[in-house]
């Protein structure tokens, strides 16, 4: 669901103070050696405190922007997924005239969550990687379900994935299978143009979610 905007007796003074700046500019020093846990914090508390924030945190778009790029292409997968989740959050309060500055980073996102998909199923580190592909696909959840218009592009590239995600039986949280399901159904929901006409698409999805389902009533009577 797409969030609104949000309203406190603190937010003008976070915006007219330079409480804000500094938070930015400790976010945005990643190139300077910054500890990547602290920009981990600092990118939660950036998505927490957006809505209050709006106006503000869009008068420093575009520092906001190089800096997401860079935390996109970093080969700490961990960085990389929170960077995603605090995207979604901060594109969920978007309005048409910011949003399309953000279609740029679908993309990485996407790469980003493959990534931790194939991090997952080489055994090494299980937990951690797990961890890091839920945050990548629950801002994937996110996006599509706020501004499903994000992914038309690359709908393919995620539709591929997502069943990737959705067939993978090692994972052990079983939740993160259904995640890519929930996903694909959100997309057909709200954009099934980019669905319906592609036949082949539709056959393998409704096959593969019949599977899926048979599945879970073979678990359920275990």
């Amino acid at each position: 669901r797409r969030h609104t905007r949000l309203q406190g007796d603190w937010s003008s003074d976070v915006c007219s103070s330079d409480l804000l700046l500094n938070l930015l500019l400790k976010i945005f020093t990643l190139n300077s050696g910054a500890d990547n846990n602290q920009l981990e914090c600092a990118l939660s508390v950036l998505a927490g405190i957006f809505g209050y924030t709006y106006d503000a945190m869009m008068s420093h778009l575009e520092l906001l922007l190089t800096s997401f790029r860079a935390y996109l292409q970093q080969d700490d997968l961990t960085l990389r997924t929170r960077t995603a989740r605090s995207l979604a959050e901060i594109i969920t309060y978007c309005d048409k005239k910011h949003l399309k500055h953000f279609h740029e980073f679908t993309f990485s996102i996407l790469e980003t969550t493959l990534k931790c998909l194939e991090a997952s199923i080489s055994g090494k580190d299980p937990l951690k990687a797990e961890t890091n592909l839920k945050y990548s696909l629950k801002a994937i959840t996110d996006i599509s379900t706020s501004h499903p218009v994000l992914f038309k592009k690359h709908f393919n590239d995620l539709f591929t994935l997502m069943c990737k995600v959705a067939e993978t039986k090692d994972f052990s949280d079983e939740n993160i299978r259904e995640i890519g399901m929930e996903v694909i159904v959100n997309l057909v929901e709200r954009r099934n143009n980019l669905f319906l006409k592609d036949t082949d698409k539709v056959k393998y999805f409704v096959e593969l979610l019949f599977k899926f389902a048979l599945e879970k009533i073979g678990r359920a009577h275990v």
